[in-house]
């Protein structure tokens, strides 16, 4: 028996044959579940990425909008003021 490239060889004849053994086969199991997981994770980190940013955009265009509105309001009141006219002067002294 020996080990070649992290790999259990055992001599059969003349050739070497490969022995898979319970050992391996939890760390070949472990290595593709571990694949798995990062394509998984690189997946789910992609679709996070496009999420933020779409929330980004849509907090920045959210803002403008309360920003305008604010805006709006603050020329209504002051074009009300002015129609208005000055509110009258007080009788009396202070």
């Amino acid at each position: 028996m020996g080990v070649i490239n992290g790999r259990i060889y055992q001599l059969t004849g003349v050739e070497f044959q490969f022995t898979p053994t319970p050992l391996i086969w939890e760390i070949e199991n472990l290595t593709e579940r571990q694949s798995i997981q990062r394509d998984d994770l690189k997946t789910k980190m992609g679709e996070d990425r496009e999420r933020h940013v779409r929330e980004y955009h849509d907090a920045k265009r959210i803002a403008a909008e309360i920003e305008a509105e604010r805006r709006e309001e603050e020329e209504r009141e002051r074009n009300e003021s002015l129609r208005d006219g000055p509110p009258p002067p007080e009788l009396g002294k202070s």
